[in-house]
C-alpha cells in the first residue's frame, strides 16, 4: 500500500481507536461504582482536580514529543496508559487507590490530547481535505458515544444490584476494548506533512509560543471552550446523584445515558452541516446558550418534572459536546503542523488550570447542595457567552 492510501485510512483508524478507547461499560454506573468503592460525592472532584495536576504536568512534553517522535507513538502510549488505568481501577479501594487509577488516566489522555486532532487535521492536509475538519472531527468525536448509545444500558444491568463481581465483569470488558484500540491504533500511518527541517523541529515550543502570541483568538476561543466545557463536566459529575434521588433505577439511569449518548453521537456526525447550515459561530454561540439554559432550568423543577429533569439534563449535555467539533477546523488553521500538537497541549494548559479552582468549589458546593454545583454551572455558561463571544469572522474561511 502508498503512503497516500495509507494516510486515507487515519481518519477511519482514529475513530476506531477512539471507539474502542471510549468504550466505557461502567459509564453509566461510574459514581455509583466509586461510592460502592469507598469513595465520597466530594471525593470524586477531589479525584478530578488530581486529574487536572497531572494534565498540567504531561500536557506540553507529551505534545512536544508528538511533534517530535510522531503522533502514532503517542497515541499508541496513550493507548497502554489508559489499559494500565483500567487495571488499576480494578484493584482500586478508597480515595488513594483511585488517584492512582486517575494519574494513569490522565497521563493517557494528555498523550492523545492535541495529538489525536493534529494526526486527524494533517492527514487530511496531506489529501488535500482539511476544508473537511469540522465534519471529520465530528465524526471523529462521535466515536466517543457510539459504543456508549448501547454497552452502559448493558452495564447498568449487569450491575443492576451494585455488587463487585458485578463490576469486576464491566471493569474487564473495558481491558479487552482497551487491548483491541492498541491493535488498530498500531496501523496509523505519520502524514508526510509534518516533517520539516531538523532545526524548525528543535524549536517546536518556542514556536508553539511564538503561535499563541502572534493568533490571540487562540487564547478566547480556549477560554470560551473550556468554560462551557465545566458547564457540562459539573453536570456529567452529579446527574446520576440527581436521578437516583429522583426516584430513577440503576436500569433507568442506564436507559437515559444511552439515549443521551446516542443524541450526542448523531449530532457530533453531523457537526459539518450544522456549520454549513447555520454558521460555525451562530452553533458555537447556541450551543452554549441552549446547554447554559437547560442547567438553569432544571434547577427551577421538582421531582413531579422528573423524566423532563433527564430530558433537560441529557440535551444540555448534548449541545455542549458538539462545541469542540465546530471549533476544530477555526483552532487548527492557525497552527503550523511542525507544532500542532505542542500548541493544542499549551493551550489545553489553561483549560486543567481553570479545572482546579472549578472542581475545588464545586467540591466544597455539592457538600451544601447539589443545585449549588448547577448553580456553578450556569454561572461558567453565562461568563462564556458574555466575555468571550464568539463571531463569525472568527470562523471565516
Amino acid at each position: 500500500m502508498d503512503k497516500g492510501n495509507a494516510v486515507a485510512r487515519n481518519p477511519r483508524l482514529l475513530f476506531w481507536g477512539r471507539l474502542f478507547l471510549e468504550t466505557k461499560t461502567t459509564a453509566a454506573v461510574i459514581v455509583l461504582f466509586y461510592l460502592h468503592r469507598g469513595i465520597t460525592l466530594s471525593d470524586v472532584f477531589w479525584l478530578n482536580i488530581v486529574w487536572s495536576l497531572v494534565s498540567i504536568v504531561a500536557e506540553v512534553p507529551s505534545g512536544y514529543l508528538a511533534d517530535r517522535i510522531g503522533r502514532k507513538a503517542m497515541l499508541l502510549l496513550s493507548a497502554a496508559f489508559i489499559l494500565a488505568s483500567d487495571v488499576q481501577m480494578m484493584l482500586a479501594h478508597g480515595f488513594f487507590d483511585f488517584s492512582l487509577t486517575f494519574v494513569l488516566m490522565s497521563l493517557g489522555y494528555a498523550c492523545r490530547s492535541g495529538t489525536e486532532e493534529a494526526m486527524l487535521y494533517d492527514s487530511l492536509r496531506d489529501l488535500g481535505l482539511e476544508r473537511d475538519m469540522v465534519g471529520q472531527n465530528g465524526k471523529l468525536a462521535s466515536a466517543q458515544f457510539a459504543a456508549k448509545m448501547f454497552l452502559p444500558l448493558f452495564g447498568s444491568y449487569i450491575a443492576r444490584d451494585l455488587l463487585e463481581w458485578q463490576f469486576l465483569v464491566l471493569i474487564g470488558t473495558e481491558i479487552v476494548f482497551a487491548l483491541a484500540s492498541i491493535v488498530v491504533l498500531s496501523r496509523l500511518e505519520e502524514p508526510s506533512c509534518r516533517i520539516g527541517p531538523v532545526g524548525i523541529r528543535r524549536d517546536i515550543f518556542g514556536q508553539s509560543l511564538r503561535t499563541i502570541r502572534d493568533q490571540p483568538w487562540l487564547l478566547k476561543a480556549m477560554f470560551s471552550r473550556t468554560l462551557v466545557f465545566m458547564v457540562g463536566f459539573l453536570l456529567y459529575r452529579v446527574y446520576q446523584p440527581i436521578l437516583s434521588e429522583r426516584g430513577f433505577t440503576v436500569m433507568a439511569i442506564g436507559l437515559y445515558y444511552s439515549v443521551s449518548r446516542g443524541t450526542m453521537f448523531f449530532l457530533n456526525r453531523r457537526a459539518g452541516a450544522i456549520a454549513s447550515l447555520f454558521g460555525t459561530a451562530c452553533a458555537v454561540r447556541w450551543t452554549a446558550v441552549v446547554g447554559t439554559s437547560l442547567v438553569g432550568l432544571v434547577l427551577c423543577l421538582d421531582s413531579v418534572w422528573v423524566v423532563f429533569v433527564a430530558l433537560c439534563l441529557g440535551l444540555a449535555e448534548a449541545t455542549i459536546t458538539l462545541r469542540d467539533s465546530l471549533f476544530s477546523r477555526a483552532i487548527q488553521k492557525r497552527i503550523d503542523s511542525r507544532c500542532r500538537a505542542t500548541t493544542v497541549s499549551n493551550l489545553n494548559c489553561l483549560k486543567h488550570i481553570i479545572d482546579i479552582p472549578a472542581a475545588l468549589l464545586a467540591s466544597w458546593l455539592v457538600g451544601l447542595s447539589v443545585d449549588y454545583v448547577l448553580m456553578e454551572a450556569v454561572v461558567l455558561g453565562v461568563i462564556a457567552l458574555i466575555v468571550f463571544p464568539m463571531r463569525q469572522r472568527d470562523f471565516a474561511e
